[in-house]
């Protein structure tokens, strides 16, 4: 970790740093994106402060690589990661106990996530949070006594885009049972609308999938005709 701080003469030697600025920045962004985002991950839950930072949602591996290397790549590539990808808070992958000992928590079964996201969003720097382009946030149940605390969620900037995925309206169910994908999804349109009649929200919420392409083709293979439309639109655009 010393070549951090410290300036050597094999920095000074690399030929990347002989490029002209904006083509290293576009080489970092190239490196640094990744199309399945970066996710939140705790480095420590049990100490003050909670410490947490995001990792590549598909190995786990460091999110800013590039930024170890030596001094220079750290002040030219710093945060940019954050800029760059879709910030994933999902409840399934970060390791936290199920029964917190602290009771100061704001703990709730169904969304780790939003414990995450708002230690985020509390503990970032407000220039930090303008260059965020996307958030996801996964919940394991939606359910309309989490009207308030959904319609109270906070954007990290006006242009960002914030998705809560559902854990239980999930696209394995359309080949299994469409009737029961289709059957939740108007349960959950239905609680939407109710919401939006006492406040209007800014976010969408999607069918959890992990490969949208396939989820779209097993809808046009199992849902009815005059449903395809409806459901296509969920996986697509959200509720």
């Amino acid at each position: 970790m010393e070549n951090i701080f410290t300036k050597s003469s094999k920095t000074q030697e690399s030929r990347l740093f002989k490029l002209p600025a904006e083509l290293r920045v576009q080489i970092f962004k190239d490196a640094l994106t990744y199309p399945e985002g970066i996710s939140w991950y705790w480095e420590s839950w049990d100490s003050r402060p909670r410490v947490g930072s995001f990792r590549r949602s598909v190995d786990h591996g460091h999110a800013n690589p590039l930024s170890l290397t030596c001094r220079q790549l750290y002040q030219e590539t710093n945060m940019l990661h954050l800029e760059l990808n879709t910030l994933d808070f999902d409840g399934d992958n970060v390791d936290i106990p199920m029964a917190p000992d602290d009771t100061d928590t704001e703990w709730n079964e169904w969304a780790i996530s939003l414990v995450c996201y708002n230690h985020f969003l509390a503990c970032s720097k407000s220039w930090m949070l303008e260059r965020i382009p996307a958030v996801n946030l996964h919940v394991l149940i939606f359910d309309i006594d989490l009207d308030f605390e959904l319609t109270q969620l906070r954007f990290p900037n006006m242009g960002a885009t914030l998705k809560i995925i559902c854990g239980n309206f999930l696209l394995w169910r359309v080949s299994e049972s469409p009737s029961c994908f289709l059957s939740t999804g108007r349960r959950i349109q239905d609680k939407l609308w109710l919401m939006e009649s006492n406040q209007s929200r800014k976010w969408r919420l999607f069918p959890y999938t992990p490969d949208k392409e396939m989820a779209i083709q097993e809808i046009r293979m199992y849902i009815p005709p005059q449903h395809v439309a409806m459901a296509i639109g969920w996986v697509e655009n959200g509720l």
